[in-house]
């Protein structure tokens, strides 16, 4: 008995996947054309639309929204990509960021401090000259020289805060 085996045939992609495979594309040419408004305006929509805010939707819009200079609205959205990943220490850095840029110093303060990211860790010496800054602007200049010697003596950035 010979038998011939039938190919398995895939089921079509949804219209929902289709939909977030065009924006994507879409998201990406915007973000390579530097148009980060548009991008934003894109995501906006398509979590207006019930796409879920999972890591990659809210990662590129808080990427957007620092781009296109709307640091408190970056911020905002760091701050629930933190609660949603609360081991990722870039986004504990750019929470950071975002608040030193938005010039809410107290609270850039706050999250430094805050911060899980251990002294081994890449992102530690940044997550430092942040809040150095941040106590700085404060006229917090004690604890930003504080700071400070958490950090590496011989980079040039800490040498130069000093």
């Amino acid at each position: 008995h010979n038998s011939t085996s039938t190919p398995v045939r895939e089921s079509p992609p949804s219209n929902m996947s289709l939909r977030n495979h065009t924006i994507t594309s879409k998201v990406y040419a915007c973000i390579r054309d530097y148009n980060y408004r548009k991008a934003i305006q894109l995501l906006q929509s398509s979590l207006e639309e019930g796409a879920s805010r999972s890591r990659p939707v809210l990662s590129l819009l808080a990427h957007c929204s620092y781009q296109d200079e709307d640091y408190l609205r970056s911020a905002e959205i760091y701050e629930e990509l933190i609660e949603l990943c609360p081991s990722s220490e870039q986004y504990q850095l750019y929470y950071v960021q975002s608040l030193v840029k938005a010039e809410s110093f107290i609270d850039a303060s706050r999250a430094a401090v805050a911060s899980k990211v251990l002294p081994s860790s890449p992102f530690f010496h940044r997550i430092k000259l942040l809040q150095a800054q941040a106590e700085m602007e404060q006229g917090l200049l004690s604890e930003a020289a504080a700071t400070l010697t958490q950090c590496n003596e011989k980079d040039i950035d800490t040498v130069l805060s000093l």
